[in-house]
């Protein structure tokens, strides 16, 4: 009878242990935070930052950190033509509200792929109007502003479009020094309804060190997620999360 008792009350002993420590370990499991919705320059997207990373705000580019791994998402600009237009039209826009400096400077800072790799005509004939007109300075009246606009806009939708790969090679150009890598692969891939461009750059001579890089074209602009720090093994997973969690808000 003692035995019985005794063997009862060890179970019970057992059964309170695996419960107490249940109970402490979903006390300690650390909740998933809600998804965050950000403004990245011209991008307003909603994600999931991975478990135990840091994300900071820099407007344009946002950063996601753990220790000295480092993965960024950034607007890298315009993307195309159209997107040469939209901020042609900003700057505009500052011109015609009487920010003239400002929308000069604008129009001075254009650029994009296409500009970025064009021949040495396509670039004279783009900036001809503008800079002759622009070399006037305050002499320059509001008539021949406004046809050096409208010359720019012309001139931005006769630029040629650019592919993927092209897109791939200006994107790692602006952000990285690539004199010493190669860009090793480059896919398309279907993520939450848009069509990202994925890319990998490494080393050209040990193939080490990879860069990886995932872009998309989003309706004139570049969204640039990116790689730019620490051990693949550490930064890929976190790339490969945020990628998938990415969802782009058509505001």
């Amino acid at each position: 009878m003692i035995r019985r008792i005794h063997a009862r009350s060890l179970a019970l002993w057992v059964v309170l242990l695996v419960a107490v420590w249940a109970l402490a370990m979903s006390g300690c499991a650390k909740k998933e935070a809600p998804p965050l919705s950000l403004q990245i320059g011209h991008h307003h997207v909603v994600l999931q930052v991975p478990r135990g990373w840091e994300h900071l705000d820099h407007g344009k580019q946002h950063l996601f950190r753990k220790g000295e791994a480092e993965v960024s998402l950034s607007d890298l600009g315009a993307s195309s033509r159209v997107g040469i237009a939209r901020e042609l039209g900003e700057a505009r826009q500052m011109w015609v509200s009487g920010r003239r400096e400002d929308a000069f400077a604008k129009v001075r800072g254009l650029k994009s792929p296409e500009l970025h790799f064009a021949t040495s005509t396509v670039w004279t004939s783009f900036w001809r109007t503008w800079n002759s007109v622009s070399a006037r300075g305050a002499a320059a009246d509001s008539a021949a502003i406004g046809a050096a606009f409208d010359s720019l806009f012309v001139a931005a939708g006769a630029l040629p479009p650019v592919s993927p790969d092209v897109l791939v090679r200006y994107s790692f150009q602006i952000t990285s020094n690539m004199s010493r890598r190669e860009i090793a692969r480059v896919s398309q891939r279907e993520i939450q309804g848009f069509t990202w461009i994925e890319a990998t750059s490494w080393d050209r001579v040990t193939h080490g060190n990879p860069m990886r890089l995932a872009i998309l074209d989003n309706h004139g602009y570049l969204l640039a997620l990116m790689t730019d720090r620490g051990l693949i093994e550490q930064t890929g997973p976190a790339f490969d999360a945020l990628l998938a969690s990415i969802r782009v808000q058509l505001d």
